[in-house]
């Protein structure tokens, strides 16, 4: 969870705080994480880890990776005075 609402955050402060962009980023989310169990349903990884383990691990990279890329403002461009 703390890997997606990262990007999420991220995906809304791109969009310059827009309510449409919040939603659309949590519509896609849930389209992708239903087509991906049931594309990747009966399929066990080679190491034996659970296969949401490793969804939850790729979403976590993914924000560590968009943290790192943004230097922590997450695409923020209003500066707090």
């Amino acid at each position: 969870m703390t890997g997606l609402s990262v990007i999420l955050t991220f995906s809304v402060n791109l969009a310059g705080f827009s309510v449409i962009a919040a939603v659309a980023s949590h519509a896609a989310f849930n389209t992708v994480s239903r087509w991906l169990a049931g594309l990747l349903a009966g399929v066990e990884p080679r190491a034996q880890i659970s296969m949401v383990t490793l969804l939850a691990l790729i979403g976590l990279g993914t924000a560590l990776l968009l943290v790192a890329m943004t230097k922590g403002r997450l695409a923020c461009a209003q500066q707090v005075s």
